[in-house]
């Protein structure tokens, strides 16, 4: 049976798990990449090199993050984050790094970065590292799960 998940649910899914697929549009043009995020019962935060989906995003900042736990075709949990792309700087910036080498492998993939104090960006190995975060506008998720 296909039930709505409370509230309480669609949080702790947010939470227990860290991949999810962003999606965002332009000129009707939906672009869906698999991520990893960090959630602190506010926001959605992810970290990119700069590229396609963030020039999207900067365009037209409305995205949808899914996010999913899966354990068998009858027994899975879904949630969708819908919200608005902001782009970090100054302390949420560092804020979300901590957040972020926390609870994903950011550290892993981004090490070693850098930091420029002038422009106030981040940077690994020459490459522009963008860290935003998600203003969540709307949350739900439904469930299956009972074996059928």
């Amino acid at each position: 049976m296909i039930r709505d998940l409370s509230k309480q649910e669609v949080t702790e899914l947010l939470t227990l798990e860290k991949y999810g697929h962003l999606a965002c549009c332009l000129h009707d043009r939906p672009y869906v990449v698999p991520t990893t995020y960090a959630y602190d019962g506010k926001h959605i935060y992810i970290y990119t090199h700069s590229g396609q989906k963030v020039d999207m995003m900067r365009k037209n900042p409305t995205v949808c993050l899914q996010v999913e736990n899966v354990s068998s075709q009858s027994i899975w949990k879904s949630a969708l984050v819908y919200g608005m792309y902001e782009e970090l700087k100054d302390e949420p910036l560092v804020d979300a790094i901590n957040m972020l080498k926390e609870h994903t492998q950011f550290r892993e993939i981004y090490a070693p970065f850098k930091f420029d104090a002038t422009s106030k960006q981040l940077y690994n190995r020459g490459k522009l590292i963008v860290i935003f975060r998600v203003v969540i506008t709307e949350m739900y998720g439904r469930a299956h799960d009972m074996k059928e």
